[in-house]
């Protein structure tokens, strides 16, 4: 347990799933979209994304929680993938703060970097990590499938495969960093359906959720630049009704998606890094 006074500081070990939904919807209060969470989606969601729970951190006044920090980690790299407080406390120099207690804990744990995303609109979020020495590194966008009845045609025949099957190829064929939430090895800790067109292209769509949600697109390194992953997306937009991806998607693919029928979400995010090197002093 630590304090910045008046605040104490406790890991996330301390609270539950419902909890922890309820302190970061209440801590997203106001913010620029609107933004709720019950305790069996945040387990679902941040358990997939590598949830850990002893290091999160959750600030407290008078036993009332005021900010939360939510840390998922793959091996040595570790993301922010939730942080917020609460409007009463907003604007005093707490996120400054709160953000140098994580970047020097993952300082001393080893951690190879600090990810995070940020909403493209947030001014204000966005000028606080450029303050602390976060390093814009690509643009995520966010992609559904037309609802229409029959807005999309596909030929192409897709069957079900064991998404465990496809990791290995996917995780190899990765010449850099895939975003955290499109990275196979996450779409694999979800209740997911493999599918595959031929014997080139491949992807995993989450179940999870209310609807399906596209998590690891794949096309074999030889195969590439023939159609096959515009014509995947098409199989998969006629095969799982209401099919989109989270806004994660780097902005780089936007016209395959778009070319393949999908229609771009209108919100867009940006992937942050900071390399953990010790401030300047």
């Amino acid at each position: 347990m630590t304090s910045i006074s008046p605040l104490v500081c406790r890991d996330a070990t301390h609270y539950d799933s419902h909890q922890l939904a309820a302190i970061l919807t209440e801590c997203f209060t106001d913010y620029v979209i609107p933004f709720t969470l019950d305790g069996p989606t945040f387990a679902t969601r941040f358990n997939a994304e590598g949830l850990s729970l002893t290091e999160s951190r959750i600030w407290s006044a008078n036993n009332n929680p005021v900010a939360l920090a939510i840390m998922v980690r793959r091996g040595s790299r570790c993301r922010l993938a939730a942080f917020a407080i609460h409007p009463r406390w907003r604007r005093g120099g707490l996120g400054t703060v709160m953000l140098e207690q994580l970047l020097r804990e993952a300082r001393q744990r080893g951690d190879s970097a600090l990810w995070l995303e940020v909403i493209s609109s947030n001014a204000a979020g966005i000028a606080l990590y450029d303050k602390m020495g976060f390093t814009r590194q690509d643009t995520l966008c966010g992609f559904a499938a037309p609802l229409a009845e029959g807005a999309i045609n596909s030929n192409a025949t897709v069957t079900r495969c064991d998404p465990v099957t496809l990791l290995g190829n996917m995780i190899a064929a990765a010449d850099k960093p895939l975003p955290w939430m499109i990275d196979p090895l996450g779409a694999v800790s979800l209740p997911a359906q493999g599918y595959r067109c031929g014997d080139d292209a491949y992807a995993i769509v989450a179940t999870a959720f209310t609807k399906p949600q596209l998590r690891a697109l794949y096309v074999t390194p030889a195969a590439r630049r023939q159609g096959h992953a515009r014509r995947l997306l098409q199989a998969l937009a006629a095969q799982c009704e209401g099919i989109s991806t989270p806004v994660a998607v780097p902005q780089s693919l936007t016209p395959l998606f778009l070319q393949a029928g999908w229609q771009q979400h209108p919100i867009t995010q940006f992937t942050l890094c900071h390399s953990l090197a010790e401030p300047e002093r």
